[in-house]
């Protein structure tokens, strides 16, 4: 973008946010500088990356995950309707194919399981181990022994006792019944009357590291090692070179990649794409790319050992152009703000008609009135708590609407469909979208619930829509410490630590008032945490799947774990340790300042994470809001100057402001 010219009418920049060693070394090199960024075990850690990085089991180093899933289905299915019975005589298979067999332990798991059900795996007899029940799901756990799995196809046939759920889906055909006790099998017709064709709901868990696992940093600002403070020199880059602390034992690797670019985050128009990073040689960066990120990709041949990331460094070469005046222009305030970004893609729902639709005809602008975030939030949820009845049409209907705001005020109001408290919440998060905000549905143990971005608290907050199992003692509440409201991750970290001191629950209507003390299992829902990757369902089903009940596929959802990825559960396949990855942060700025050849000229550079983004605005002094690019010329004056920035999104919302107070001499 190019510059706009701004006139005049905390106290770091934001890569510096991260945990990092900073050492420097001046080469005899005419004007030639060289500095070195150092990432220990605990920065790399925070890092984001796939699922298959583990950062919770070596204290000191990253690793690949030790526990693979392997699953052909994604568990969407409803098994009132798509199920098959065992018996004797009918049988069901699922396949595996295994191309790195060697496992430490193996499990295969599957769904509505009876104490009674025979297993065989590769025709050898294994006992039921588990027969424990998760939220709603209900697991058995087979213990198989290692020597049992081979390379290629494995396969799990079971008999006599069980309800198997299927997941109708063509390919990729691992599947088979048979009717005549094993004998001989079909995988096209599965069911009780061969009337599905698709996957049954049997998964393989193997103690073993996965093949590969990717790590990458947050962009970094190579300026701002040249250690002069807020304030950054403006820089010709020459070149990055990586070094790294690592164990590669036989089979293993990891590789390298670097990007650059000239604006503070990744932008495909203007940064270069990948490249491979040699630990020996320095790569050649064009130099007016000022900010580098890279990748590391570990990787095994044996699934019994893992490579092992201790640190990184990183080795910048550049030229100064220009040098912070530090003698004239001091920095006297610097509320920056830091932009968090989550390993995993979110699809936010954008402006649209329908979405139009919903605030207009149901007055959404009017429901929500407050003078903050929290009133308005507060007011909508009681407004939607209200719109229909208990959710739940005991025996009437098991279909349940999809969640989509407009239908559901259609037809729930009149008994026309059933829906539950994940329909509540994704209703109020699109009436909440609807004004701007950002709303998400959020499950724990056996209920559903939504949390919002709130600009006033500069984080998620918790909202829960209900119901209960009735109307006359309403689930319509959030929950608040010290007057701040908390998100789920908070309050699971809470019930782990049995620390309630100075929590309360803030009812809408009095009558429903209660406390943790009174109803300590209702906390039990925090368990655990799951996060649904995406608000836009109001217009697409898309991506991901929804069942008859309206729901998303449980591969669909993001999960909080605590401990190793080791303990990940059977219907867990994106996991994570990583609080970044549930609660991220959205409508701020990120200033970069840099020093100009005009002594009385700053160069503001922005970075912000915003769904929607529209625009930039920066305020100089007391005057006016403007409309900027991603960057701004700013013209001091002698004495104090401020300069605040903050964007603005497509629904008409200021986000969050930044601001930059610095006093100049002329």
């Amino acid at each position: 973008m190019s510059p706009c010219r701004a006139n005049p009418s905390s106290t770091s920049i934001p890569a510096a946010t991260l945990a990092l060693l900073l050492s420097a070394c001046m080469l005899c090199e005419a004007d030639v500088i060289s500095r070195q960024y150092h990432y220990d075990a605990e920065a790399l850690q925070a890092f984001r990356r796939d699922r298959f990085i583990d950062t919770a089991t070596f204290a000191d180093a990253i690793a690949l995950t030790p526990f693979v899933l392997y699953a052909d289905e994604n568990g969407y299915s409803e098994s009132a309707s798509l199920h098959q019975n065992l018996t004797d005589r009918r049988w069901a298979r699922k396949e595996f194919q295994l191309d790195r067999p060697a496992a430490r332990r193996a499990e295969v798991y599957f769904t509505m399981s009876s104490p009674d059900t025979h297993v065989l795996f590769n025709g050898t007899p294994v006992p039921i181990t588990d027969a424990k029940k998760w939220a709603y799901s209900g697991w058995a756990v087979v213990n198989v022994p290692v020597d049992l799995l081979k390379p290629g196809r494995n396969t799990v046939d079971l008999s006599h006792a069980a309800t198997l759920a299927i997941v109708p889906c063509a390919q990729p055909n691992r599947s088979a019944r048979s009717i005549d006790g094993g004998q001989t099998w079909d995988y096209d017709h599965l069911g009780n009357d061969g009337e599905f064709n698709g996957e049954y709901i049997v998964r393989l868990g193997l103690g073993q590291y996965a093949a590969v696992g990717v790590l990458w940093s947050d962009e970094l600002a190579i300026a701002s090692l040249a250690g002069s403070g807020p304030i950054m020199p403006t820089i010709e880059t020459r070149s990055v070179m990586l070094a790294a602390e690592r164990d590669t034992p036989a089979e293993t690797t990891i590789d390298y990649e670097v990007r650059t670019g000239p604006v503070p985050s990744y932008d495909p128009n203007q940064w270069d794409a990948w490249r491979p990073a040699s630990m020996d040689r320095p790569l050649d960066v064009p130099a007016d790319h000022h900010y580098v990120q890279w990748r590391a990709f570990l990787r095994t041949d044996d699934p019994l050992v893992t490579p092992k990331l201790h640190s990184i460094s990183l080795t910048a070469k550049f030229n100064t152009v220009t040098r912070p005046a530090n003698d004239t222009t001091r920095v006297t305030r610097f509320d920056n703000q830091k932009i968090v970004r989550s390993s995993y893609v979110y699809h936010y729902q954008k402006p649209s008609p329908r979405l139009d639709t919903l605030r207009e005809k149901y007055r959404i602008n009017e429901i929500a009135a407050g003078e903050d975030d929290l009133q308005r939030l507060v007011a909508l949820r009681d407004w939607t708590r209200g719109m229909w009845s208990d959710g739940w049409v005991d025996g009437e209907y098991s279909l349940c609407a999809p969640m989509d705001a407009l239908l559901i005020f259609d037809l729930a109001p009149e008994n026309k469909v059933s829906a539950f408290c994940g329909h509540y919440g994704g209703v109020f998060s699109q009436c909440a979208q609807s004004l701007g905000y950002n709303g998400r549905v959020v499950c724990g143990r056996g209920h559903a619930y939504a949390e919002v971005w709130s600009d006033d608290f500069q984080k998620w907050i918790l909202m829960d829509v209900g119901p209960a199992v009735d109307d006359v003692a309403q689930l319509n509440y959030h929950y608040e410490h010290d007057g701040i409201p908390l998100n789920s991750l908070e309050l699971h970290q809470r019930l782990l630590a049995d620390d309630w001191d100075g929590v309360e629950v803030v009812t809408s209507d009095p009558k429903n008032r209660w406390t943790i003390a009174e109803f300590p299992d209702r906390m039990k829902r925090y368990e655990y945490v799951r996060l649904l990757p995406r608000n836009n369902q109001l217009d697409t089903w898309f991506p991901g799947t929804v069942n008859v009940k309206g729901w998303a596929a449980e591969f669909d959802w993001i999960t909080w774990r605590d401990g190793a990825v080791s303990e990940k559960r059977r219907d867990e396949f994106s996991a994570t340790n990583r609080p970044d990855d549930l609660y991220w942060t959205i409508n701020q700025v990120a200033i970069y300042p840099y020093q100009t050849d005009a002594p009385d000229t700053l160069r503001l550079e922005f970075d912000t994470h915003t769904p929607n983004f529209a625009t930039y605005q920066v305020r100089i002094d007391d005057g006016d809001w403007s409309d900027c690019d991603g960057s701004v010329d700013w013209d001091l004056l002698a004495g104090h100057n401020r300069i605040e920035a903050r964007i603005v999104n497509a629904f008409g919302r200021p986000g969050i402001v930044s601001r930059l107070e610095v006093q100049h001499a002329k």
